[in-house]
């Protein structure tokens, strides 16, 4: 972050690639965009639920813990 802006780069910002942009956020507007990403994906760990039980999928709730893992969706980010 420099002067309240959060810098996105399309590479990951990792590696210098020729022909990678970036796009500038506010911090407040990326924060509240990123809170609701995160509301969105929430939502979508109860669907992968619900759709597992409902085609009989033994334990849908560890195929639902399992995308919360590999994703972190459910992981508190402000604690780092």
């Amino acid at each position: 972050m420099v002067d309240g802006f959060v810098r996105v780069w399309s590479d990951g910002g990792m590696d210098s690639t020729a022909s990678a942009f970036h796009l500038d956020f506010e911090q407040s507007t990326f924060e509240t965009q990123l809170s609701k990403v995160q509301q969105d994906l929430s939502t979508f760990l109860i669907k992968i639920e619900a759709w597992a039980n409902g085609i009989k999928f033994p334990e849908p709730s560890k195929l639902s813990s399992k995308f919360d893992e590999c994703f972190a969706i459910s992981r508190k980010w402000s604690e780092e």
